[in-house]
């Protein structure tokens, strides 16, 4: 298969059809965990390729598992082999030598396989999978221990131990066990009890913290050992409850669940792999955002990530395209940090305010919103929507429409538009490298009015089929006013990015600079001709794309770059400064396909996939490569292709940012999916 082989590991296929990576341990650094995300919604499970799993509660925001990838601890679940008095761990971190240790990272579930030795005629094959239930918080883990080739039969011990983290409220906990169960109750009334169930023979005993279960077998060719286990937390729990949860609960549950959401929405491109590349990307970015996921970077003990502002926008805009039901939520969430003004909140829990500060507001917000929510219409045709009620920000309620609408005068006649007709730049507007461009409030922003162009061609139709008329016309002179504005940017061969507080354009052909962005979105919103479209796209594939990746800017500024345009220390061939980020890529790669230039849209598109980019990688790409949306271009050297230093979180915890632009830009170059059912607009189906 295509990109199926990389330094690290290689792309298969499980035994239910979908795609999984064999991740060599081996091959992998050891200085950071690399972590894959395996529960939904109600447990959050981590898991890392040492074989630590680690259990959290988004509603309790509480580690259930102690030390968190730091520290001494194997983790919330692992096991152990004994044999004359050894003892072995069945985790990767032990048995790094062997070089055929892997862990399989799969949908909803991880799967460790590798050989343990405890003499030259004694050695064990082990697998050892963990797959969590959706809804509930419940972890299924299933263990096999066969004998590797050219062993002899041994007698063998076998433990699996559920640790559990009880915080500073810990103390003596009641401690049940019968037969192969076990359970604690954790002092956060919210936990209930910590337990771990496994079935006969298996005989289960407790402790503060910690629950074991212990079985002696005689493992032989025709007798490997089989065993699967429950463990997790459950308010109101009881050996019956755990008995019947032990006997029922099967990995097949997590997988029929993940093959399902493979269907829903599934794309059909020219090439199997490129099939298994979508399916990867969607179910990762659906995992992820069903997933509470705490920052492990962040305080002691964190709270799940709550979404920025633009992040979230951004992120709805691609999952509108394949997932509306996750997109909705994002969306209507931030209405709810706008205030009645139009104005919206770049984070959570802070008040959108009222004057805007040129020097430290970024202008693209309003607008997003505007975009995402078009993007959303488009992809379901569920007007209905429209006159859902959604909160402001600061009281009431208004209905989806009305925060559009308000949105719409907002950035009239708040951001307003420059000497050259353009929507003010101001401390940056979607990138914010371009943070000094518009500080005094005479910048302008070319991508603003573009993606503004883009957002007012629907909504000035449905204002008309909504019955206003006089606010249609509003819309309509104002698109077209836009329109000739970023048509007139064109210089020669691209449009350029903007002109700063002083009056000057960047990014134009006589400075060298071609931004992405600006291309993309000018040819989205038909501004200018048909010819200039063409060239702005041509010359970007020249200059932007003709020896690498697509990168946002065609050649990067230097360090420091020049005080007019940015602030910013990004390293030459970083981020947007000429790095290659996953949405500039993926608009670039729509735009293209708008303009019925599909073999460069879809030439673009293979470069950007997870596949293509791990397969020049080594090291420990895959974790990087799904940590960030961000990665070097051309211009960073020998780091081409390797995920930002100014971007790269620590520990390498993955992201949807990192994988959901692949399944949208793919998309756009194979046209309209069947569309999906009406959503009501409280999130549900």
């Amino acid at each position: 298969m295509k990109y199926g082989t990389t330094t690290t590991g290689t792309w298969e296929l499980d035994e239910t059809g979908l795609p999984c990576f064999d991740l060599l341990c081996a091959a992998t650094p050891v200085v950071s965990p690399v972590i894959r995300s395996v529960g939904v919604r109600e447990l959050t499970v981590l898991a890392d390729q040492f074989g630590r799993i680690h259990l959290y509660s988004p509603e309790t925001r509480t580690w259930l598992s102690p030390h968190p990838f730091a520290g001494p601890g194997c983790g919330a679940f692992w096991a152990r082999l004994s044999v004359g008095g050894t003892t072995r761990l069945l985790m990767p971190v032990q048995s790094r030598e062997d070089e055929d240790t892997v862990m399989r990272c799969g949908l909803g579930y991880v799967t460790y396989r590798g050989t343990v030795r405890f003499s030259p005629h004694v050695c064990f094959a082990y697998s050892l999978s963990v797959s969590a239930i959706t809804d509930t918080t419940v972890v299924v883990a299933e263990l096999h221990v066969d004998l590797a080739t050219g062993s002899e039969p041994a007698d063998v011990g076998v433990e699996a131990i559920a640790d559990f983290a009880t915080g500073s409220a810990g103390g003596p906990c009641a401690v049940f066990a019968r037969g192969g169960m076990g359970m604690f109750s954790h002092p956060h009334p919210l936990i209930g009890d910590c337990f771990l169930a496994a079935s006969e023979p298996w005989v289960a005993e407790g402790a503060p913290h910690r629950v074991r279960a212990r079985h002696d077998a005689c493992i032989r060719p025709d007798a490997p050992l089989v065993s699967r286990f429950v463990f997790g937390h459950r308010r109101d729990c009881t050996l019956e409850w755990l008995a019947d949860t032990a006997a029922k609960a099967v990995p097949s549950d997590a997988a029929d669940e993940w093959r399902t959401r493979a269907a829903e929405g599934e794309a059909r491109p020219p090439e199997l792999w490129m099939q298994h590349e979508d399916t990867w990307g969607r179910c990762n970015a659906l995992s992820l955002l069903g997933s509470a996921i705490p920052l492990l970077s962040g305080p002691d003990d964190p709270g799940p990530e709550v979404l920025p502002t633009r992040k979230a926008l951004a992120l709805a805009m691609a999952l509108a395209s394949f997932a509306p039901p996750t997109a909705l939520p994002l969306l209507l969430d931030a209405g709810r940090r706008q205030s009645r003004a139009g104005r919206i909140a770049e984070h959570p829990g802070r008040s959108p305010g009222e004057d805007i500060d040129p020097a430290n507001d970024r202008s693209d917000l309003e607008i997003l919103f505007l975009v995402a929510w078009m993007e959303y219409l488009s992809a379901t045709k569920d007007c209905e929507c429209l006159d859902a009620v959604c909160e402001w920000a600061s009281d009431g309620c208004g209905t989806v429409w009305e925060h559009l609408v308000s949105a719409c005068t907002f950035i009239r006649d708040e951001l307003r538009t420059g000497p050259n007709g353009h929507v003010r730049m101001l401390a940056g507007d979607w990138c914010g490298y371009l943070d000094s461009a518009g500080i005094h409030g005479r910048g302008e922003s070319v991508l603003n009015s573009a993606m503004l162009c883009y957002a007012l061609r629907p909504l000035h139709a449905l204002a008309r089929e909504r019955g206003n008329a006089r606010f249609a016309d509003v819309l309509t002179a104002w698109h077209r006013d836009l329109s000739l504005a970023v048509g007139a940017a064109f210089d020669r061969e691209w449009f350029v990015r903007g002109f700063t507080d002083q009056g000057s354009s960047f990014g134009s052909p006589h400075q060298g600079r071609c931004f992405l962005d600006v291309q993309s979105w000018a040819v989205l919103a038909k501004c200018g001709s048909a010819a200039h479209r063409e060239a702005a796209l041509r010359n970007a594939l020249d200059h932007n794309c003709g020896d690498g990746d697509p990168r946002c800017l065609s050649i990067p500024y230097t360090v420091p770059p020049p005080a007019a345009v940015s602030t910013s220390l990004a390293l030459p061939g970083e981020d947007w400064n000429a790095g290659v980020r996953m949405p500039e890529a993926a608009w670039f790669i729509w735009a293209l396909a708008s303009e019925r230039m599909d073999e460069a849209a879809m030439r673009e598109w293979e470069k950007i996939t997870v596949r293509a980019r791990l397969a020049k990688l080594a090291g420990g790409g895959f974790a990087a490569l799904h940590a960030t949306e961000s990665q070097c271009g051309v211009h960073a050297g020998h780091r081409q292709g390797a995920a930002s230093l100014t971007m790269l979180p620590r520990p390498l915890q993955p992201v949807p940012d990192a994988c959901v632009w692949q399944p949208f830009a793919l998309r756009k170059i194979l046209g309209p999916q069947p569309p999906p059912k009406p959503i009501n607009c409280d999130g549900g189906s």
